[in-house]
Parts: C-alpha cells; sequence; structure tokens
C-alpha cells in the first residue's frame, strides 16, 4: 500500500462550539458522533434526561430540521426534500413502525458505508 492511499492518522476533526454556549447560563452535550472505518461510533449523555425519552425524540426532530436546512443552504437541494427523505430513511430503517420497537442487531452498531 503507498503512503498516499494509506488512512489518514490524524485525530477527526472536532466542530466548533455554537457562539451561544459560552454565553448560556446553563448548558449540557447531549452527543457526539462519528462514522469510524464504516460503523456510526456515538457517545450520548445518557441521564441527561431521565425518564423523558420524549425528550431525545424532540432532539432527534429537531436535528432534522438543523440538517435538511443545513443541506438546503449548501444547494444540495431544498430543505422540503431532504427533510422528506431524513423521515423516509427513519422509515425504511424501521424507526417508525407505530408502536412496535425496532429489531436491534447484537452488535448494537449500525453499519455504514464509508464516508
Amino acid at each position: 500500500m503507498s503512503e498516499s492511499s494509506r488512512p489518514s492518522k490524524e485525530p477527526p476533526a472536532e466542530l466548533e462550539m455554537h457562539d451561544g454556549i459560552e454565553q448560556a447560563e446553563q448548558s449540557v452535550e447531549l452527543v457526539r458522533a462519528w462514522i469510524a472505518d464504516g460503523a456510526l461510533m456515538v457517545s450520548l449523555n445518557a441521564d441527561a434526561f431521565g425518564e423523558r425519552v420524549s425528550d431525545w425524540g424532540r432532539l432527534l426532530s429537531e436535528l432534522t430540521e438543523h440538517v435538511a436546512k443545513a443541506t438546503a443552504l449548501q444547494g444540495h437541494m431544498s430543505e422540503a426534500e431532504a427533510e422528506s427523505i431524513i423521515r423516509q430513511t427513519y422509515t425504511a430503517a424501521g424507526l417508525v413502525q407505530g408502536s412496535q420497537p425496532r429489531a436491534r442487531s447484537s452488535e448494537g452498531r449500525i453499519l455504514r458505508t464509508k464516508h
């Protein structure tokens, strides 16, 4: 394997914190996520909402809106198209099935193609 084709061993780039975090009276980090060797790796502050699991649902819903808006701002597609595709992906992945929980893999990882 040539030097140029070897994967980089540099640490992943960290995203910048939002400007409002430092001025906030209270703040808490909830999620960090990476794609590493094609697998989704997630660190959660699982106790952040306690038993209020619906707050995680609201967070995911708001993240969907942010991703759709960012996709539109980058000119890839309209915000409505991006949100529709994300919602279709939730359904295809089994995340939206009425009241039935989706089946889990034994490894607890979601494998993805390399990004």
